[in-house]
């Protein structure tokens, strides 16, 4: 089990707030909020971001697909499709150079 000082110390690294106990960064918790608020964020969002330009073009070709990317990389490196038996509600699409370019959100 992680020490709570060492944790906390991530979590300011991290812009979120410090725990006074283990339960209130329940990693299952954070998943399930991630996978119910994110997605229908960027959906509601996908106009207007689809309209600006990707911060790493070599990775994503619009900030729309850019953040859809780091939403399907965060939801897979915290390892949320094991803790909740649940993939992640993004597809992504990419050219042959690997750059997303589309991204479609199923509830």
């Amino acid at each position: 089990m992680p020490i709570l000082d060492k944790l906390n110390a991530y979590r300011k690294g991290v812009d979120q707030p410090t725990v006074s106990r283990y339960l209130d960064a329940d990693p299952i918790q954070y998943c399930q909020d991630l996978r119910r608020i994110a997605p229908a964020k960027l959906a509601l969002d996908q106009t207007v971001l689809t309209g600006r330009p990707s911060p790493f073009p070599l990775e994503a070709n619009s900030l729309y697909t850019f953040l859809a990317q780091r939403l399907v990389a965060t939801y897979k490196m915290l390892h949320c499709p094991l803790l909740l038996q649940q993939r992640v509600p993004v597809t992504l699409t990419t050219d042959a150079q690997g750059v997303v370019v589309d991204a479609q959100i199923k509830y």
